[in-house]
């Protein structure tokens, strides 16, 4: 095993002072001041990264007088899906040597947080550490550092010497020297034997990348070397070792030459995100100028490319070209172009980005080096081009109001169980300790997209020792689906209830429609299986589960199991096969088809000057939560408990209990919480479930599944790819006359997850739909069933029709802001947002700038957007809640239907438990989800799960405040424990419950939301300074958050409003703000300002080949 994480363990385990998250703090012992100030910050959600979080922060306060800058370049190893990292860099900040007063102002009540453990020295960790002596040997170990594992075997060096003793006794065994070695191929058990011998020549430092005319210096061993033998270097130049056998020799030192002032340098990396991420293109420029400030060449220059292809280095005819050549004269820079259009050819092996992209960034990083060295003899609209983006540090406000009278019902507050995950002692479901003959699963996956299973045979898998047992289709004693009926959320069976959400001036109706899917064409598909057994519906389909007694076993032997197929065919991915070619053979029948209440007749009314016409597409999206869906299954003696990450308990026992054919009572499903969701837990976890459950009920042990990070990519869906065609008539403002839309869903090898209805609120957004008329239709395809992802069909449907404005807005030449207002109705809510914001923006100022720096600046551009969102929010479905008051001491626990993944959901239940009892919130504790005391309930999600428990949870209190009363009252104003001691004494039920429903008193309400955003973009690169991927460093530097104040909200549950998926859905902003900036950048280039179709995700390389930049362009 080759893992990071076991060697430093073993590194650390041999000096016996290794330092873990547990060591640092916890509830015994106290907690260390940097889990409470995470916990203080609110820097934890679903908790899953905070322990790494939180020692690399240990790490870093170890080298002291640590920076706000230091401390955001040292995160990009660390990863959070739920956070944005700005609660976590906040946190961090305020310990920091320049921390903004607001922050450190924020640390000083820190202390009152319970039991903290300010120690960094006397604690019993620190201590054995600095009384450890770092030089104490295993004696035992005749080879120095040899530590005692499986294949392969690990060794800690400390001398060079030690590394060549080592080298003599294994031979010419393959060897790997690391140093981290943290990167992570998905294929690389694939390619394995391919690549031992070029591994058994490689060293961590070096690795044949060295730099033309540095200087390299290595050990190697004498020809005979024996332990004691002399270990001799040799200096060479890079070329010479770049084409020598690496085999045990070892590089110690790269010298680099100092150079004269007539030298200049400058070396680029282009990257999709700030950090730790493979280069697109990098680049290194060293040129000798002469002196007298002419710009001439002297000698051959040195003009080296990474990522061009494996042997290409150097572009040596580039360089001759240039030698004795004026470098920043204009006729150069043209044949220095020419000459690298000939001599630049990249490979094209994907992921890598196209050679055409990668081939242009080439000329773009040589003409910025240029112009950053002849930053005296360039027009200053070209200045910035020789710049590179710079970072300032990030920051971040929430402005907002509270009522302290409230209080603890809306106080802000860390989440109760921000301190133990902080800590580490968060207990997730693979953190559950190994129970006695306890076996892993694995799951057994088809390799091709489209055809037929002719056989499986698992004898090659079954014959590794400690494979237990291979469980296929013919071995379910059930149903062969997961996915029972009839549920709110799945499609695939008979007569299945869909919410149609209408907004009515400004008020939801619900309608409730019974669709008879019997009939629907499957073209093969079958129900939503548990195992493959006849037609494959897509690449990576289970067939069947491997058991195996570790974890690595079974992910191993599944590999090994042979199928074999016919009627082979190529799969259909993409919807753009489908509607592009007019297969409508693969549409779900017209029946499951959804529509605004206008029909395409209806809508076309009044003055049309301009027809806005196009498609928008939108792809598909991987949730990555840092949990992947993960299972334990362990029998009992009435059935089969099962500890899941999963959002829905209740299909997931149903699920179960189809495939075992065992009665729902006795399957137990617990769930604590999630590492992350995102909606990929709601029905998916119901596979692994099943499989395991099979597996643990024949065997009669425990069986768990995690899925390692490619499974789950290739079994489960993603985010539903949206294909949109629209047609927009409009008057000379943009008012809308009529709009006929139709949005095409890829819902993958099933219809469950549906994201029609809901894409049909999203799209009308806050604007005037009455002359629209709009269709959602399905499309089924070779790939996983589409799964919920946050914002479902909503954030689709809105990113849709504010692409639509945008296209208005070109085509009759107005702001886009204006298009939107005049879009939307004079009396909605969301206006008053409008002219908040570009107050509280500068919205007409910084457009001013924004217009003034494009102006002044050719590579560098900037781009704005302000975007509305109106997310309606409908109850649906039903949450318990149990409420139980101990007589002892009148201490509370609470018990609920929903899940909690980092949204807080125990913490708000918590808060209005105690906010109704009128106890104070330390007294409340809330216990797992289990279908036991939330039967039947629905899946969490939608952002009202919160609200729904917590309305079950206050119905709890007030029936146990009814209860009381009595018992108060003949008391005459008792204390809490006197009047619950009371209770008890006198046999009151101390326990309630209470289910809600879309009937409680809880009304549908309308979220409304508007966000400003300017971006700045590298025209010569394509990159940009805003979110990309997740990353420390890739997070907008300044992000602002305010909730509007003194307003209401007479509907929802004690007035409150969502706040999680409404939010992403004002996303989209950002790629408008990019596109503005882009189109900027195309007036430049020559082109017009007519309308252009580009679709998400906004890459660095279609901003970049968006942008129309050419070498052509490339001026002093």
């Amino acid at each position: 095993m080759r893992s990071t994480l076991v060697l430093c363990w073993c590194y650390l385990a041999m000096d016996g002072t290794s330092t873990t998250i547990e060591g640092l703090g916890g509830r015994m012992e106290g907690y260390h001041l940097l889990q409470a100030t995470l916990s203080k910050f609110n820097g934890t959600q679903c908790g899953f990264c905070s322990p790494g979080m939180i020692m690399n922060m240990y790490s870093l306060m170890q080298e002291g007088n640590l920076t706000t800058k230091k401390l955001e370049e040292s995160f990009s190893g660390n990863t959070c899906r739920c956070t944005g990292y700005r609660p976590i860099l906040d946190a961090f900040k305020s310990l920091c040597v320049d921390a903004p007063f607001e922050l450190k102002n924020k640390c000083l009540d820190i202390e009152d947080l319970q039991k903290i453990n300010r120690c960094c020295k006397q604690c019993v960790t620190c201590k054995k550490k600095l009384n450890s002596d770092d030089d104490d040997d295993l004696g035992a170990i005749s080879i120095p550092g040899f530590i005692p594992s499986e294949t392969p075997q690990w060794f800690r060096v400390k001398t060079i010497e030690e590394i060549f003793n080592i080298f003599s006794s294994i031979g010419n065994i393959p060897y790997q020297l690391v140093a981290g070695n943290t990167a992570h191929v998905s294929a690389y058990s694939a390619v394995r034997a391919k690549l031992c011998k070029h591994e058994s020549t490689a060293s961590c430092i070096g690795a044949r990348r060295a730099a033309l005319h540095t200087l390299t210096s290595w050990s190697a061993a004498a020809e005979h070397t024996t332990m004691d033998s002399s270990v001799h270097a040799v200096r060479m130049s890079a070329v010479e070792f770049m084409k020598i056998d690496m085999n045990h020799k070892l590089v110690t030192q790269v010298t680099l030459r100092p150079l004269e002032q007539t030298y200049k340098f400058m070396s680029y990396k282009i990257m999709p995100r700030a950090k730790n991420v493979h280069a697109i293109v990098n680049a290194g420029f060293l040129f000798n100028l002469s002196s007298d400030g002419n710009g001439t060449v002297v000698g051959r220059p040195n003009i080296v490319y990474g990522g061009i292809h494996p042997s290409f280095v150097n572009a040596t005819a580039t360089e001759s070209y240039l030698n004795g050549k004026c470098l920043f004269a204009q006729e150069t820079l043209n044949g220095l172009m020419e000459s690298l259009e000939q001599e630049i050819q990249p490979d094209h092996v994907l992921p890598d980005m196209t050679p055409k992209y990668r081939k242009e960034l080439t000329k773009s990083l040589i003409y910025k080096c240029l112009l950053n060295l002849a930053a005296g003899k360039v027009k200053s609209e070209n200045k910035s081009g020789g710049t590179i983006l710079q970072r300032n540090v990030s920051s971040g406000v929430q402005t907002f109001q509270t009522d302290t009278s409230l209080y603890p019902v809306n106080q802000p507050i860390p989440k109760i169980e921000a301190l133990v995950q902080c800590a580490g002692e968060a207990e997730y479901i693979n953190d559950r300790p190994l129970i006695p003959g306890e076996l892993f699963g694995a799951f057994v996956k088809t390799t091709i997209g489209n055809g037929t299973i002719l056989s499986i045979d698992p004898s090659d898998a079954l014959s590794v020792p400690g494979v237990v047992k291979f469980y296929g289709a013919e071995d379910i004693p059930g149903k062969n689906s997961v996915i029972p009926y009839p549920t709110v959320f799945t499609l695939e069976k008979e007569e299945v209830m869909i919410v149609l959400i209408v907004s009515t001036e400004g008020n939801l109706n619900v309608m409730i429609l019974t669709i008879d899917c019997r009939n629907l064409p499957v073209h093969g598909f079958p129900w939503n299986g548990l195992f493959c057994s006849g037609k494959v519906l897509y690449w990576g389909q289970p067939v069947g589960i491997i058991i195996a007694a570790t974890r690595e076993l079974a992910n191993r032997a599944a590999s090994k199991v042979k199928i074999e197929y016919s009627n082979v065919s190529k799969p259909v991915i993409h919807l753009s096969e489908v509607i592009d070619n007019k297969h409508e053979s693969w549409r779900i029948n017209s029946e499951q088809e959804k529509r605004t209440a206008v029909s395409p007749e209806e809508s076309n009314s009044g003055p049309t000057t301009h027809v806005a016409k196009g498609t928008f597409k939108l792809g598909l999206q991987y949730h990555l939560t840092m949990e992947t869906i993960t299972v334990q299954c362990v029998p009992t003696e009435d059935g089969i408990q099962i500890f899941a990450s999963t959002m829905w308990m209740d299909l997931l026992q149903r699920g179960v209990s189809d495939v075992l054919a065992i009665p729902q009572n006795s399957i137990d499903v617990v769930v604590r919480r999630m590492g992350g969701g995102y909606g990929i837990k709601i029905t998916r976890p119901n596979f692994s479930a099943a499989a395991c459950s099979l597996a643990a009920m024949d065997l009669g042990k425990p069986v768990r599944m995690v899925m390692t990070m490619e499974a789950n990519m290739e079994v489960f869906g993603k985010r539903a790819e949206v294909y949109t065609t629209y047609e927009a008539g409009v008057d000379e403002s943009g008012t809308i006359q009529y709009l006929k839309a139709d949005l095409y869903e890829n819902v993958g090898s099933s219809t469950n997850d549906p994201n029609g209805d809901l894409a049909l609120s999203g799209i009308k957004n806050c604007y005037d739909e009455s002359k629209w008329s709009v269709m959602a239709k399905d499309v089924r395809t070779n790939t996983p069933s589409s799964a919920y992802m946050r914002g479902p069909g909503t954030n689709e449907g809105i990113a849709s029709i504010e692409y639509i404005m945008e296209h208005i807005a070109n085509i009759v030449k107005k702001d886009p802001t204006e298009v939107r207002t005049n879009n939307i109705p004079e009396d909605s809510p969301i206006l008053v947002l409008f002219d908040a914001i570009k107050k509280s923006g500068d919205y007409d100022k910084r457009r001013i700038s924004v217009n003034e720096f494009n102006k002044a600046n050719r590579w560098m551009k900037k781009g704005m957007s302000l975007i509305p969102m109106q997310f309606d929010m409908p109850y649906f479905g039903s949450f318990h809640a149990i409420v139980s008051i101990y007589g002892g001491d009148g201490t509370v626990t609470v018990s609920h239907g929903g899940i909690e993944g980092g949204q807080g959901i125990n913490t708000k239940v918590a808060q209005v438990c105690a906010y109704i009892l009128g106890v104070p919130l330390d007294l409340v504790s809330i216990k797992p989800s289990n279908t036991l005391t939330a039967a039947n309930d629905i899946a969490t999600g939608g952002s009202i799960t919160s609200e729904s428990c917590c309305y079950a949870t206050i119905q709890c209190c007030k029936i146990l405040l009814e209860r009381l009363a009595p018992v108060r009252a003949k008391l005459k104003n008792p204390t809490w424990q006197n009047l619950i001691m009371t209770a008890y004494t006198d046999g009151l039920d101390l326990v309630a419950s209470y289910m809600f429903s879309a009937t409680d008193d809880g009304k549908p309400y309308i979220v409304y939301g508007v966000a400003l955003c300017e971006v700045v973009i590298d025209i010569l690169t394509g990159q940009y300074l805003n979110y990309y991927v997740p990353g420390s460093e890739d997070i907008p530097m300044d992000f602002r958050v305010e909730l509007q104040k003194n307003v209401s909200n007479p509907l929802g549950v004690l007035r409150s409003k969502a706040t999680g998926e409404p939010a992403l859905c004002m996303g989209a902003v950002v790629y408008f703000a990019l596109m503005n900036a882009i189109n900027d950048a195309r007036k430049e280039a020559g082109a017009s300002d007519d309308w252009y179709a580009m679709n998400p995700p906004l890459t660095v390389e279609k901003i970049f080949l968006n942008s129309l930049t050419t070498s052509q362009q490339f001026l002093f």
